[in-house]
Order: C-alpha cells, then structure tokens, then sequence
C-alpha cells in the first residue's frame, strides 16, 4: 500500500514544566496524510487530570482530522481529476500561465545559482530527526525563525 504523508516534529522543550522527567514524554507531531485517504492529525503531550507523587501525568492524545470520518459519502477524487473536469469545460481557474511558470522557474533558478556559487550541497537526514547536523549550529549562533 502506498503512503504519502508530511510529519513535522515539534522539537521538546529543554525542561519539564510539569514534573518529572523528559525521558517519557512522546514528541508532539503534526501529520499530514496525503495518501492514501485525506487526513491531519495532531500528536500532542497532554496533562490528564490528578496529581502524582512526581508530578502531573502527561498522556499522549491525538487529534483527527479525516474526509473520509467526517462525511462517509466522500469519493476521493483520482489525481487530476478536476483539472481535466475543468480543462473541458473550458475553466481556467485552477491553470497556471506561462509567464507565472516562467517567473516562477526564474526565483528558483536564482537559488540554485546561489548554491552553486557558494558551493553547497544537499545534506541528508534521517526522517524524524532534527535535520542535519549544520542546522543545530546555525540555531546555536542564535538565529532565530
């Protein structure tokens, strides 16, 4: 089976605000699922009623967002279906011009010629990680998002 999904990982705060240690808290997480069904779903840490003698208990809980949940008579559309719905029916609204790609191509093209000249490289990360290596010195010299 296919699966197409974006998953960002929300980086853990250096200390617990609630007690207790880090070490058993999960990573928030945002996904979105492109395929095969529509969905969003939020993985958050969450503080469950009552106390501890450590301190709060944090649960995970998750968030959903479905179509498919949400409207059972939902078909999913097969991809470029409504761009060829639209192109016979003479529709223009979802068409992109020419001279939009080209601008387009023009900015991105400018980027690469960027890193060519400073000669710099993609550099790989495993999925789930903090990203590369060089991306936690750039924050470390207080750059900030």
């Amino acid at each position: 089976q296919r699966l197409t999904e974006i998953v960002v990982q929300f980086r853990a705060v250096p200390h617990s605000v609630f007690g207790g240690s880090n070490n058993d808290l999960i990573p928030n997480r945002l996904t979105i699922t492109l395929q095969p069904e529509e969905r969003v779903s939020l993985a958050l840490m969450n503080k469950t009623p009552g106390l501890t003698e450590h301190g709060w208990r944090m649960n995970p809980l998750s968030l959903n967002l479905s179509l498919t949940d949400a409207f059972k008579t939902y078909r999913r559309r097969i991809a470029y279906e409504q761009l060829l719905l639209d192109a016979l029916n003479g529709n223009p609204t979802l068409f992109v011009r020419g001279d939009e790609t080209e601008a387009a191509w023009k900015w991105i093209d400018g980027i690469e010629a960027g890193w060519k000249q400073a000669r710099m490289k993609p550099e790989p990360y495993w999925a789930g990680s903090d990203g590369p290596d060089r991306a936690e010195s750039f924050w470390c010299k207080g750059h900030k998002a």
